[in-house]
């Protein structure tokens, strides 16, 4: 069934799922000890991937609200990645790739 939902963000490490009529958290998900600082989905709207104060990028499916994959910075010379916090993340608009 579809429902209108709004998904937030938090400083405390929470992603929430709002349904937008009754004004109710439908689900939420808490990535302890990071603050988060961006959310995307891909265009399907079968997942999402956040990002912030840890340096990780976590993909969730969004179906079972379940972490499918953690992508991790490299130590900056033999592999790429993140050394500091992660502002901003964008899925491709047709590929899933981050």
């Amino acid at each position: 069934k579809s429902v209108l939902i709004s998904v937030n963000a938090e400083f405390d490490g929470q992603i929430l799922h709002w349904h937008i009529k009754s004004g109710k958290c439908l689900h939420t998900i808490t990535e302890k000890g990071n603050q988060l600082f961006c959310l995307d989905y891909f265009s399907d709207g079968s997942q999402f991937a956040t990002a912030g104060r840890d340096r990780l990028v976590r993909v969730y499916d969004e179906a079972t609200k379940r972490l499918v994959q953690t992508l991790q910075g490299g130590d900056l010379k033999e592999t790429a990645g993140h050394s500091n916090r992660v502002f901003s993340l964008k899925y491709h608009p047709q590929q899933p790739h981050i």
